[in-house]
């Protein structure tokens, strides 16, 4: 009987863990471990994840040794080392499962066993007594692994950090999660492992677990720390991509990258921000062939970022943008 691990960092979530542990006692399939791993956390959640393992075995909760990078994928990596399942779920400490989620995501990959991961669709809910009530999901993105990855670089992320099954295996072979990301290491895993040659997965428009919706959600990126992280985890994404992408992925992705570029530099970000624009605009003319026109265009955003957003210029953003992504090929809402 395949064994699955279970993986959650946790960082001060006391309120609200118990639903999420509750999710996954409550599977109907019971070969598991839920490993938990402490990110540093300033409340009493460990206190909370103690009485479950007390009760439960197969919850096991383990802290962030201060040896290894604050971050959630420091702390999946840790959780990765001590596991012993044969297939991972990444699970975030404010999300649940329905169920039977891990019943189908098995049966899905025993049915598909030359697929390295399944991917199921995700639900949302506010409140836990009304998220089986919300008839809103995200469906799974139906495409092969080069149209999910532009959709990827496009951000309209084919899937969140929940909503695959992997096998051990192919989690190892990309290295697991960047430690050095405290933002955006969802999209790069999945980019990383999109590269992989040969690579193989299923999705399934089954909606098998949901995404807590914050109520502030918008306004709690809109903080100095928040663009801040947003900024050093983009520059640091594309480092660590463009050494993994080959020359050929290069060229066949290079117009979804240079519109990723354009639309994080269409954000409102500040003058002390100028030497780390200037430092992630540099990798990518680097990295990519731009003709002169791009390059121009890139300079121009960059400019207009970097001098508060003078009148006028909403319409020459709008402009630059729509003049990359309709070098997109795929269709861009």
């Amino acid at each position: 009987m395949n064994k699955i691990s279970i993986i959650t960092p946790v960082f001060n979530r006391q309120d609200i863990i118990s639903a999420t542990l509750d999710s996954v006692q409550k599977q109907t399939y019971e070969n598991w471990e839920c490993i938990l791993v402490d990110d540093g956390s300033q409340d009493n959640v460990g206190d909370v994840i103690a009485e479950y393992a007390k009760k439960d075995p197969r919850f096991k909760y383990f802290k962030r040794p201060v040896s290894r990078q604050k971050g959630p994928s420091a702390c999946r990596n840790y959780g990765m080392e001590q596991a012993e399942g044969d297939f991972y779920l990444f699970l975030d400490s404010d999300d649940i499962l329905a169920a039977d989620c891990l019943e189908h995501r098995v049966q899905a990959i025993i049915d598909n066993p030359n697929e390295d991961f399944v991917v199921f669709t995700m639900g949302f809910f506010y409140e836990e007594d009304t998220f089986l009530k919300n008839p809103v999901h995200i469906k799974v993105f139906q495409g092969d692994r080069i149209a999910t990855a532009k959709q990827f670089l496009v951000n309209k992320y084919p899937w969140a950090i929940t909503r695959p099954l992997y096998r051990k295996e192919i989690i190892n072979q990309v290295g697991g999660f960047n430690e050095n990301l405290m933002a955006l290491e969802d999209p790069e895993m999945a980019l990383k492992i999109l590269q992989v040659e040969g690579v193989t997965y299923k999705t399934i428009d089954k909606v098998d677990c949901y995404y807590r919706l914050d109520q502030n959600q918008k306004e709690k990126f809109k903080s100095t720390a928040q663009k801040q992280r947003h900024l050093d985890s983009y520059l640091t994404m594309f480092q660590s991509l463009f050494g993994v992408f080959t020359t050929e992925a290069k060229k066949t992705l290079a117009p979804c990258i240079k519109y990723s570029l354009v639309k994080f530099l269409s954000v409102d970000f500040d003058k002390e921000d100028k030497a780390q624009l200037t430092q992630i605009t540099k990798l990518f003319i680097n990295s990519l062939q731009f003709s002169v026109v791009e390059k121009t265009y890139i300079r121009m955003l960059l400019e207009i970022n970097l001098k508060n957003r003078p009148r006028g210029t909403y319409r020459i953003i709008k402009k630059i943008q729509n003049y990359f992504k309709d070098k997109c090929d795929i269709k861009i809402g």
